[in-house]
């Protein structure tokens, strides 16, 4: 294993930055869906749509493009 400047590993400063990747894709994922779950209101008002739309934008549409798209993206 080769040392970086400091004497750390090349393969631990890989892992750490692998991390933060990992985290800040977590960090707009978790973002993403925050904001459709504020803006629920002026959705419904501005489109005049029912709860049950609103449950099926919010819940069944949202899982399933994660879904479809989640797949090939991780391969």
């Amino acid at each position: 294993m080769r040392n970086g400047p400091d004497g750390t590993s090349a393969t631990a400063c890989y892992a750490w930055y692998v991390v933060g990747v990992l985290m800040l894709a977590y960090t707009n994922s978790f973002i993403d869906r925050q904001i459709l779950s504020l803006l629920i209101e002026p959705i419904k008002r501005d489109l005049a749509i029912t709860d049950t739309q609103v449950s099926l934008l919010a819940g069944l549409g949202f899982s399933i493009f994660y879904t479809l798209t989640g797949v090939p993206i991780a391969r």
